[in-house]
């Protein structure tokens, strides 16, 4: 958004007392951004899957995701993911997504090998607690709850994740929804979830830092 990532004075203090001084760290990269495109690269095509490796035990990866009108359309079933080919380490990842129905997916930075819930540091798009950051499968994040909850459904929301050296942030529609610190694992792939319910993802780009 052009106005950039906001927090309140209140919600910073809060992430001060949860995570520590450092943790604003991660905060400082998305406010350095506000919005610019220069230097992001597109993950996906807008045209196919190329770049991505699907990971769907028991599944049909063409029943699940096809790509239509530059959108990756996810059915949400049966539970999987989409992994790209390549790792990262320090990142700002944006997108698009839009959730049909109210219900579960993630991104995820993880270590393979791959399985249905993989170590790594999960970003939530469960339409409860969009932005949430946990950790999974042992992986670690000291990270604040969800401080506000802009989400929308069924509309284009607008997603961005901060990552580096540890750092973490989750940023949706403009708005700071989540800081983290001390993450575990800080390289990896990136993964978009199928996790039951049925959701669009487009305009997904990243800048490496």
């Amino acid at each position: 958004p052009k106005e950039g990532c906001r927090l309140t004075r209140r919600q910073a203090l809060t992430t001060l007392g949860l995570t520590g001084v450092a943790s604003l760290v991660a905060w400082g990269w998305a406010q350095e951004a506000k919005g610019k495109e220069e230097g992001f690269v597109p993950l996906f095509n807008g045209k196919d899957l190329t770049g991505f490796v699907p990971f769907l035990p028991g599944g049909d990866p063409a029943k699940t995701w096809r790509v239509e009108d530059g959108i990756i359309v996810c059915t949400g079933r049966p539970n999987g993911y989409l992994r790209t080919e390549r790792e990262f380490s320090n990142f700002i990842l944006r997108f698009e997504y839009r959730m049909m129905e109210p219900g579960n997916s993630g991104v995820f930075l993880m270590n393979l090998p791959d399985r249905i819930w993989p170590y790594g540091i999960e970003f939530q798009l469960l339409f409860t607690e969009v932005g949430r950051i946990f950790g999974v499968a042992g992986a670690k994040v000291e990270a604040t709850p969800v401080l506000q909850r802009p989400t929308r459904l069924k509309e284009w929301n607008t997603y961005e994740i901060v990552h580096y050296n540890g750092f973490v942030a989750t940023c949706l529609n403009g708005h700071i929804v989540a800081i983290g610190a001390n993450a575990e694992p800080r390289k990896g792939h990136l993964i978009f979830q199928s996790e039951g319910a049925e959701i669009h993802w487009r305009n997904i780009r990243i800048r490496e830092l």
